[in-house]
């Protein structure tokens, strides 16, 4: 179960009363979404995200390339992956990456930083939601 399948499906909580301003895209970890079958339920909390406008990447539900091991035994095929993903996530013009997968996240940072190229900043969902509570002086 992930923090989001929680909160809307548990809980029902869809709307935290977080603000954040700017754009988001939304990476689904694989894990997440063919493991766990999780794709609305993040999408749903970022919706509501006060100022927060959430942007489709293409190809949505491809892999980042990072797989755990598969990134060490296929390195050139996961860099290839990554690559296609940060290029699809900086086409949509968005001021943020967020997933709920830290490995994701860590991916999208060492491959932005080969290309060097400005793909926001990569967050995790928790972080966004909490980042965005706080920066309105909540706790």
């Amino acid at each position: 179960m992930s923090f989001s399948d929680f909160l809307v499906n548990i809980l029902g909580v869809e709307d935290v009363g977080a603000t954040l301003y700017g754009k988001a895209t939304y990476h689904d970890s694989c894990a997440a979404l063919r493991e766990c079958r999780i794709k609305e339920e993040p999408r749903k909390l970022l919706s509501r995200v006060k100022g927060l406008e959430l942007l489709e990447m293409n190809d949505v539900e491809t892999c980042c390339g990072f797989g755990g091991s598969f990134a060490v035994k296929f390195e050139s095929i996961s860099i290839a992956m990554a690559d296609q993903k940060v290029n699809n996530a900086l086409q949509t013009g968005a001021d943020y990456i967020i997933s709920t997968d830290i490995s994701c996240s860590c991916t999208w940072t060492v491959i932005s930083g080969i290309k060097d190229t400005p793909s926001g900043p990569c967050i995790s969902q928790m972080s966004c939601l909490r980042k965005a509570k706080t920066s309105e002086g909540q706790t």
